[in-house]
């Protein structure tokens, strides 16, 4: 293992706290100590657990908050956490004894890509995703490091506009990079908007329902290293899950509450966001002549907010941070014949100028396409099958104006 410390949670200081790693000498000495005193009847639990804190399991002095400020401990918080922490400290002592040398698992085996393998990768995710050529060559750049053997990870922060290809770009990357669909991890940071949440990624802490269950990223760990990690709308997230994943970027490990080391070094993360955008785009300037504020308008003040949303912590371990396009008209038509051709009808003109005309919105971009193709095109069609017609290719008609399937 790289690292010199574990990483587990405190409940009375409920943080994360750093634990030092020791030579499996040092713990041999300990617990040689260990063997001649449980052998006297009256040594009883609460002394082991005191001998534990005495002969510094855990460097006390050098525990540090990862949320809010860092700040080393005082003596006086020593004192604190003497008396509530170590049966903590004994438990991740005995539970790791026989992995202090254990040398770290091999990562996994890979081939890297040819430049001319990732010129390829990238025109295919260009011919699905409409409109972010910019964006996809930006995260192309990534992997040229990473297959030239500059990095083994890396993370990405996309922002733009809902319903432009931030979340799209994710599942492509595990498509035609990873070559397998099921590679994309998708963490809706909507669902980890309270402090104790992040226990869903990592297992509860000591003494909480479910600390010997398994989180998400400890199960992904246990199939493979290689993973697209999206964290979707991470402003969503609280601050303890922001500061969670500093280790993750910073090593491409992460711990889980029983102090395991998860391996993500040959992983993707993704955070997205459209932080800034709500509170501005779309909005009405003031004065007579006022109009509707455009995305690219304000990319600046976009950026501003991005920095007084997440720590300068957080940022500074991002590799790149990605703007998104907004979608014109003439991009989200390219993105309804893409969608057309999921479905047996002809995408005749006049059905994509319908469809251009009902679904386009700049505000919620392709997702609101989609949503009325679904419920205006794909429904309709369901209909004619459902009630028995046996037709490879419908026909979309206009009578009065009205869609109707044919």
């Amino acid at each position: 293992m790289t690292s010199g410390y574990y990483i587990v949670y405190s409940q009375l200081l409920d943080s994360f706290l750093k634990i030092k790693k020791f030579k499996r000498e040092e713990l041999d000495s300990i617990f040689k100590i260990l063997d001649t005193k449980i052998s006297d009847p009256s040594f009883t639990i609460l002394d082991f657990y005191k001998f534990i804190a005495k002969e510094s399991i855990v460097n006390y002095k050098s525990l540090i908050r990862t949320h809010g400020k860092s700040s080393v401990f005082d003596e006086a918080a020593y004192e604190g956490v003497t008396e509530a922490y170590p049966m903590l400290t004994a438990d991740v002592a005995c539970k790791h004894f026989n992995a202090v040398e254990e040398e770290e698992e091999a990562s996994e085996v890979l081939q890297p890509y040819t430049l001319k393998d990732l010129i390829s990768i990238q025109k295919k995710i260009e011919s699905e995703l409409v409109g972010q050529s910019e964006a996809v060559s930006a995260t192309m750049d990534t992997f040229k490091l990473i297959n030239s053997g500059f990095e083994s990870y890396s993370s990405l922060f996309f922002i733009g506009p809902t319903g432009v290809g931030k979340t799209e770009l994710g599942k492509l990357v595990a498509k035609h990079y990873l070559k397998d669909n099921s590679r994309l991890l998708k963490i809706n940071c909507g669902e980890y908007s309270n402090q104790h949440e992040y226990a869903k990624l990592i297992g509860s802490p000591p003494g909480y329902i479910g600390y010997n269950e398994k989180g998400i990223l400890s199960e992904r760990a246990a199939e493979s290293s290689r993973w697209v990690i999206l964290f979707d709308e991470i402003e969503k997230a609280s601050s303890k899950l922001h500061n969670l994943l500093l280790g993750l970027l910073d090593d491409g490990v992460i711990f889980d509450s029983h102090g395991v080391e998860l391996n993500f070094k040959n992983s993707l993360f993704i955070f997205t966001s459209n932080v800034g955008i709500k509170d501005v785009v779309g909005k009405k300037l003031l004065g007579f002549n006022s109009s509707t504020v455009e995305y690219d308008q304000v990319r600046e003040n976009i950026s501003d907010s991005f920095k007084e949303e997440f720590s300068p912590e957080f940022i500074n371990r991002i590799e790149n941070v990605i703007f998104f396009n907004a979608l014109n008209k003439k991009e989200v038509e390219k993105i309804i014949r893409l969608n057309l051709r999921k479905l047996p009808i002809n995408p005749t003109k006049k059905l994509i100028n319908y469809i251009l005309d009902g679904g386009y919105s700049p505000e919620y971009g392709a997702r609101n396409v989609k949503r009325f193709i679904k419920q205006n095109v794909t429904l309709k069609i369901a209909d004619r099958i459902l009630g028995g017609e046996d037709k490879k290719v419908f026909k979309a008609t206009f009578p009065k104006g009205e869609l109707e399937i044919s």
